[in-house]
């Protein structure tokens, strides 16, 4: 098997004369698997346009592999924020950028940023930090771009929907030993902490502030119309990344992507179809 050290060996002999050699450079870096873009990130810059590209359509391509074999895995963790992140590690690893850092390495150093500031592990000191001295925030622009549901550009970008952002407080929450959830409502999704029968609500979109006691009581009201609780809005997980599939598949439809648009709704049937073998929806 080759290692690392054997990679600007293989990569010289990329473009070879012989399409045998050329082969066996081929399924050389693919024996490396997931993990062969770690070893190839070093020795990109170096690489000619043309094998850059190769090289590149070869780790997408077993990217794609992995995500197809291991992408609904989630699904049969027990522990919610774990599934979390798992569904939305496969939904951002797709499309990263080759040799980034994963979803868990950048929230750990978020984490990480948090507590060498001095921050009370909190809510509020929470909200405050992601929000107003990071600046997360809505898109500024491009709106409907896939990327603004991908984890990764999000963290890189510090724009998303609310969704996305929701999901970086709940899982950055966890570790920092808080927990929070998704709030579930028709074209509004927010950041829920407390007893979930009488939850405090907090605003991605409004710089993680908390929702008035005021708008509280209205939103209140109106769900009890409905005979609905605020706790009864918590959002499942499967609920979040049904949710965040949807987006991907109206911001493909809006750019237009029509065939990433067909890919996220190929996927969404199947975890549809997985959540209903399983009776959770």
């Amino acid at each position: 098997m080759p290692t690392a050290q054997d990679i600007p060996f293989l990569l010289k002999l990329l473009d070879d004369e012989s399409p045998l050699v050329r082969r066996e450079v081929e399924e050389a870096l693919r024996s490396f698997g997931d993990g062969l873009e770690t070893v190839l990130f070093p020795h990109l810059q170096a690489l000619s346009p043309e094998k850059e590209a190769f090289v590149t359509a070869l780790v997408r391509e077993l990217r794609m592999d992995s995500f197809e074999a291991h992408w609904l895995d989630w699904l049969d963790i027990a522990d919610e924020h774990r599934a979390l992140e798992s569904a939305f590690r496969w939904l951002s690893y797709r499309d990263a950028m080759i040799g980034a850092p994963g979803l868990g390495e950048l929230l750990d150093e978020l984490a990480s940023r948090f507590h060498g500031l001095g921050h009370t592990p909190e809510t509020d000191a929470l909200m405050g930090f992601l929000f107003r001295q990071e600046g997360f925030g809505p898109p500024r622009r491009d709106y409907y771009h896939p990327r603004n549901s991908n984890l990764i550009y999000v963290l890189h970008r510090k724009e998303g929907l609310q969704i996305s952002l929701t999901v970086i407080a709940v899982l950055l929450g966890r570790r920092l030993g808080l927990e929070l959830y998704g709030f579930n409502l028709p074209g509004h999704f927010m950041i829920m902490a407390g007893d979930p029968a009488a939850p405090e609500l907090f605003d991605p979109f409004n710089k993680g502030k908390r929702l008035p006691q005021r708008s509280m009581g209205y939103l209140e009201q109106s769900l009890a119309k409905r005979q609905t609780t605020l706790a009864e809005l918590r959002a499942q997980t499967h609920e979040i990344v049904l949710r965040a599939f949807r987006n991907l598949i109206n911001a493909a439809q809006q750019r237009p992507l029509p065939a990433d648009a067909a890919f996220y709704q190929e996927h969404l049937t199947t975890l549809i179809a997985a959540l209903r073998e399983r009776r959770r929806i």
